[in-house]
């Protein structure tokens, strides 16, 4: 059976972080698409602002494959959003999370440390008129109603929306199930052993640099990285999930690949282990380099499952 990834009437976020993305699945499944065929090319890795994650950069995101959606970053008024929502497209766009009224304020951690919140726009709202807009924030959990004051206060960039356009290609014809995932397989896995030496890189200097660090500071480093690889191993369960229920594999692959995917998810647990070790005292050698070796664990099994992946999406069925 198939599984509902997302449901517009209860709307949830896919990890924490992993807010664009989020909004990306709320979209297609208010289009009526599967939002299934955007997770199998989601697994991403980059050590970013201290944090090792599996977020996106929305400007390196390409919908046009899989959904026929044009999907690009660009700013300008309430006016060109209401423009677009009233052409049929779509607006994710950046906030701060601090600034919206239904946000939880248990979840405004990583605004201070300079991350952005993202919610979607899907079209313009008829309950108050001109200026008022039906939104989805699947990480607060809030489907309803936005004014256009409200999303300028709340703007990351003063008296200007930044935001990005989705617009759906009306003469699109979607590929077959195959060929999706023989294109996404392969380009996960090419992504990840293009980019993933530069992230570890960054993230091993730091452990190595840690030693030296204030406590405050090392501590807050590690709980970070554990609340953001809490949030990546989630996204590799969700990317496994799809390439099972769309791959037609046979009993013995789909054992094969929840093994591979286990393994995965057990790096990753080892890491954060060994994080919250290193949080709460200064980190001794034999400590790094234990971490440094269970690293080296969890991409090794990243790239065995990649490697399954895109073996099996290659195949004919």
């Amino acid at each position: 059976m198939d599984t509902v990834v997302y449901r517009p009437e209860s709307p949830a976020g896919l990890a924490a972080l992993e807010c664009t993305a989020s909004c990306i699945v709320a979209a297609i499944t208010h289009s009526g698409g599967d939002p299934r065929y955007f997770l199998l090319g989601y697994w991403h890795i980059g050590y970013y602002d201290g944090m090792l994650m599996s977020v996106r950069n929305m400007k390196w995101i390409d919908l046009c494959f899989e959904y026929g959606i044009r999907f690009y970053l660009t700013s300008g008024s309430a006016e060109d959003v209401s423009s677009l929502l009233d052409e049929g497209g779509m607006a994710i766009v950046l906030c701060r999370a601090s600034r919206l009224r239904f946000f939880p304020k248990s979840m405004l951690g990583f605004e201070s440390a300079g991350f952005y919140h993202s919610i979607l726009l899907h079209r313009r709202s008829d309950g108050e008129g001109v200026g008022c807009y039906e939104i989805v924030d699947p990480v607060a959990g809030y489907a309803g109603e936005m004014t256009a004051e409200e999303l300028s206060h709340a703007s990351v960039r003063r008296n200007e929306l930044v935001y990005c356009k989705l617009v759906w290609d009306a003469a699109y014809s979607r590929p077959t199930r195959q060929a999706s995932l023989r294109k996404e397989s392969v380009a996960i896995l090419n992504s990840y052993r293009k980019e993933s030496g530069r992230a570890f890189k960054l993230f091993c200097a730091d452990v190595a640099a840690s030693a030296d660090w204030e406590e405050k500071r090392r501590r807050t480093w590690a709980e970070q990285n554990m609340i953001a690889l809490s949030a990546m191993t989630r996204m590799r369960g969700l990317v496994w999930q799809s390439y099972r229920e769309l791959g037609s594999y046979s009993e013995w692959e789909s054992a094969e690949g929840d093994r591979r995917a286990e393994d995965v998810k057990r790096g990753w647990m080892n890491v954060n282990l060994l994080l919250a070790k290193l949080g709460k005292r200064r980190p001794a050698g034999d400590l790094r380099e234990g971490l440094l070796r269970k690293l080296e664990g969890a991409r090794l099994a990243e790239l065995e499952l990649l490697e399954y992946l895109a073996a099996r999406g290659g195949s004919e069925r």
